[in-house]
């Protein structure tokens, strides 16, 4: 759960309300709102003046910032910025590697980050399986749709990496899970297009 420092009332409320806001835009600038992604930043960066050390915070800074460099269009600037939301997001997780949302946050940045250039393929690996683990511990830390999301990533993850028996197993995992044609039809056309 989402805890801050001890601050009047009054202000600890204005700050949870900022923070979930944050979130919202967050999420919409994910889903390619741009001005939603620059709305968050500036909130972010009001909220982490109140709160500079807390983990989760952070995380979403980092993030944020890194979808200012996907949005960038000078290439370098899209590097530097990658670069440092990935910074953030890994210093994030030392802070609290437990936290799920934080994993998720660092996993999808480095999934979607080309492997070529940022090397982050592996982290993306290392956080979905342990959000799988997670998961399957206590199947109530998040939805199960959200469940068969991540086993289809870290299948792609895995094949991106060259672990084929993995990618197939985590696939066949998925693919016993859900009947979901989607997912049957995205891993048909990843395995037919490596043949």
């Amino acid at each position: 759960m989402f805890r801050f420092q001890p601050l009047n009332q009054h202000r600890k409320n204005s700050i949870d309300f900022l923070f979930a806001k944050a979130k919202e835009l967050h999420q919409l600038g994910v889903d390619g709102e741009r001005n939603a992604v620059k709305e968050a930043f500036a909130l972010l960066e009001r909220i982490r003046r109140f709160n500079p050390n807390h983990p989760l915070v952070n995380a979403y800074y980092g993030s944020t910032i890194a979808l200012l460099g996907r949005d960038a269009i000078d290439m370098q600037e899209r590097t530097e910025k990658a670069e440092a939301g990935l910074k953030i997001l890994d210093h994030a997780v030392s802070c609290d590697p437990d936290n799920v949302e934080i994993r998720i946050l660092r996993g999808y940045v480095s999934y979607r980050l080309p492997n070529m250039y940022f090397r982050r393929t592996k982290t993306a690996t290392e956080d979905f399986e342990y959000l799988v683990s997670r998961f399957e511990q206590d199947p109530d830390i998040f939805p199960d749709e959200f469940y068969c999301q991540i086993l289809y990533d870290l299948g792609t993850s895995y094949r991106a990496l060259h672990q084929e028996q993995n990618a197939e197993d985590t696939w066949k995992k998925l693919l016993e899970r859900t009947s979901d044609p989607k997912y049957r039809d995205l891993i048909s056309k990843k395995t037919n297009t490596s043949n």
